[in-house]
């Protein structure tokens, strides 16, 4: 019925994205090619622990954001992210190297439009050095990593201290599911 629909609306073309390997069969019942260009991590943030030898370089980074820089990390709105999210998010394109930006694969603040998008700062006192922002799905059950981005200058622990916060947030409040995106054409080999 989608595929109809978009035709019907004059679409030429149409991309499905992120489908899951259990959907793969219907997209292609429904006509479309399907191709694994990735894997993609989860996370149940009610789950989310920072216990245990696997997170002890993560815990190493949040006490070097918090105890020696001050970074604290806040949920903002849209109007108020304006500002501070924007900044960083140019810095850190401004940044990257000189060519295609990828758009597929790197989002926008969609400050114009953020609809139910979550934005989360971190920052000291004097000024804004990572953000996340959280984009809704699974029928309003969870989110999807959107933007993770930092300044060129940032306090080491900038996007560790924004992107735990996040999940601790959206995990008190029962979200089922965080998506960390996609890893492009990513192949894990167990040894």
């Amino acid at each position: 019925a989608f595929r109809a629909h978009v035709v019907a609306a004059g679409f030429r073309q149409v991309l499905l994205f992120p489908v899951s390997e259990g959907e793969r069969a219907g997209v292609r019942e429904a006509g479309f090619q399907s191709l694994a260009v990735g894997s993609e991590a989860y996370i149940t943030p009610s789950e989310f622990s920072l216990r245990g030898g696997a997170m002890a370089d993560l815990r190493q980074m949040l006490n070097r954001g918090r105890s020696r820089y001050g970074l604290r990390a806040v949920e903002v709105c849209a109007a108020e992210a304006s500002s501070s999210v924007l900044q960083v998010y140019r810095e850190w394109l401004s940044s990257r190297p000189a060519g295609h930006r990828l758009q597929l694969l790197v989002g926008t603040p969609r400050l114009d439009e953020p609809f139910r998008r979550r934005y989360f700062v971190a920052r000291d006192h004097e000024r804004a050095h990572a953000i996340v922002t959280l984009t809704p799905g699974w029928s309003g059950a969870g989110y999807g990593l959107d933007v993770m981005a930092r300044s060129p200058d940032a306090s080491a622990g900038a996007v560790e201290v924004a992107l735990t916060e996040a999940i601790r947030t959206i995990g008190e409040e029962g979200a089922e599911v965080l998506s960390l995106g996609a890893c492009p054409m990513f192949e894990a080999t167990r040894v």
